[in-house]
């Protein structure tokens, strides 16, 4: 698979607090790769109190990260 098969941009936080990739909305359950130390590392993304993070990557705030989503 090559980038073509994904939307791929700059993870963003929107004004109704959720993550946003392009103009693609990320919801609980999601599958995401976000690009983190020259590699694609594959996470989802889920919400506890309000919260959303990234499953397997605790603490990671992913401000501005490249990341992508299948197509």
């Amino acid at each position: 698979m090559n980038n073509q098969d994904y939307i791929v941009g700059e993870l963003r936080i929107n004004a109704a607090g959720r993550y946003v990739i392009k103009n693609h909305e990320l919801h609980c359950g999601d599958c995401v790769q976000l690009y983190l130390c020259g590699k694609w590392v594959k996470t989802s993304i889920e919400a506890y109190d309000g919260e959303y993070y990234f499953v397997g990557l605790p603490g990671l705030k992913p401000a501005t990260l490249l990341a992508r989503i299948k197509a």
